[in-house]
C-alpha cells in the first residue's frame, strides 16, 4: 500500500495539500518528492494548487489587503523579515497610517530566526487557505489553480485512467481486448447514468403528483370557504333588510 493511498478518498487531496503547505521547506520538499515518485498526476496537481508566498504576492492588491486584514500584526512583522522591500510595500499599501507605523515598529524590534519566519509564513498559508475555503477570498477570481474542487480525487482518477489508456502500444490482440473492455465500460457507465436519470425523474414525478394533489385539495377547500362566505353574506343581507 502506497503512502498516497490513504489520501485517495473524498477530502484526502485537500488534507494532503494542507499538510504539505504547513511543512518547513526541507520536509515539504521530501513530501513533494514522495508524491512525485508515487503518482505523477497527483504531483502535478499539488504543485499547481499549493499556496506559496510567491503566489500570494502575485495576486491583486485587493486580495493582499483581505489577507493582511485577517492576520495578526506580529505575524506580519516577522514574515516581513523574509520579504524583499517591494514585497513589503504591497502589504503596506493596504494599511492605515497607524497600522503601518505599528507593524514597522514591530518589524524593527523583532530579530526572528529563519525558523520563526517559516512559522509566520505557515500561519499566513493556513489563514489564506481558510479564507478560500470560506469563500471570503474568491480563488476563481484571483488564482483558480489554488482552488480545490470537492470531487478532485475522482477527476485525478479519470486523468490517470486516460494516461493508462494512452500508454505504449500493445499487441493487436491486447488492443482488441482493451477496446472491448473500454466499450463495455462506456456502456455500463451509460446504463448507470440512464438508470440514475430515470430514478431522479421518477422521484420528481412522485413529488409533482403529491404537490398536485395538495393544490387540488386546497383549491376544493377554498371553493367551499367561498361558498360558505357567500351564504353568510346572503343571510346578513336578509337580516339587514
Amino acid at each position: 500500500m502506497g503512502t498516497l493511498d490513504r489520501y485517495k478518498k473524498s477530502g484526502g487531496f485537500l488534507q494532503l495539500l494542507q499538510l504539505i503547505e504547513t511543512c518547513g521547506p526541507q520536509k515539504q520538499e521530501k513530501f513533494l518528492n514522495m508524491v512525485k515518485e508515487e503518482d505523477a498526476v497527483w504531483s502535478e496537481a499539488i504543485e499547481k494548487k499549493i499556496i506559496t508566498m510567491d503566489k500570494i504576492l502575485s495576486w491583486s492588491d485587493e486580495a493582499i489587503s483581505e489577507i493582511a486584514g485577517n492576520l495578526q500584526d506580529l505575524t506580519l512583522a516577522v514574515a516581513f523579515h523574509g520579504f524583499k522591500p517591494e514585497a513589503r510595500q504591497r502589504f503596506f499599501r493596504s494599511f492605515s497610517f497607524a497600522k503601518r507605523r505599528k507593524i514597522e515598529d514591530l518589524f524593527e524590534i523583532q530579530k526572528p530566526s529563519p525558523a520563526d519566519v517559516t512559522s509566520a509564513y505557515i500561519k499566513i498559508f493556513i489563514e489564506v487557505r481558510g479564507l478560500i475555503s470560506q469563500g471570503i477570498l474568491r480563488a476563481d477570481k484571483i488564482d483558480s489553480e489554488v482552488l480545490v474542487e470537492d470531487n478532485i480525487e475522482e477527476k485525478l482518477k479519470k486523468i490517470e485512467g486516460i494516461q493508462v489508456k494512452s500508454a505504449p502500444e500493445k499487441s493487436q490482440g491486447e488492443k482488441s481486448d482493451v477496446v472491448k473492455a473500454e466499450k463495455a465500460e462506456e456502456e455500463n457507465e451509460t446504463l448507470a447514468e440512464t438508470s440514475h436519470i430515470d430514478s431522479n425523474m421518477q422521484e420528481e414525478l412522485k413529488g409533482l403528483r403529491k404537490k398536485f394533489l395538495l393544490l387540488k385539495n386546497e383549491n376544493q377547500s377554498l371553493k367551499q370557504d367561498v361558498h360558505n362566505l357567500k351564504a353568510k353574506i346572503e343571510q346578513i343581507k336578509k337580516i339587514a333588510a
